[in-house]
């Protein structure tokens, strides 16, 4: 660059922008360390991935293995017999029926004894 080609800037308030880029850097930085941290992660659970799937080849080989060995007649378990419940609807619908009511007609007896005293009330009030 020749001296005909530079030219200078004028910044206000640089100590703002410095610290504002400062900043920035730091968070830059953060962010970097985080990302290494993920990668490293990432790399832990794929390697991990793979021993797995080698301790499953290795059972899966063992159990076939197994099977060859163990006889191979079938032996059946006995099935146990279970009883049905038998409820008797007819017993439950006459108890629920006759609770149901009385508790409508109490709700309605307080609900009626309340409306009376506020009307109590606002007729001493209107006096």
């Amino acid at each position: 660059m020749t001296e005909e080609d530079t030219f200078y800037v004028g910044v206000n308030d640089s100590a703002n922008l410095r610290k504002e880029l400062l900043g920035c850097s730091k968070e830059a930085i953060y962010i970097l360390k985080n990302y290494d941290k993920i990668n490293s992660i990432r790399k832990d659970k794929i390697e991990k991935i793979i021993e797995l799937q080698k301790i499953l080849g290795e059972i899966k080989k063992l159990n076939n293995i197994l099977r060859e060995r163990l006889p191979s007649e079938k032996v059946r378990a006995k099935s146990l017999k279970t009883k049905k419940r038998v409820v008797k609807k007819t017993t439950i619908k006459k108890i629920i029926p006759n609770v149901v009511p009385k508790k409508q007609d109490n709700e309605i007896q307080q609900l009626e004894g309340e409306l009376s005293e506020i009307e109590n009330r606002l007729s001493n009030i209107g006096v």
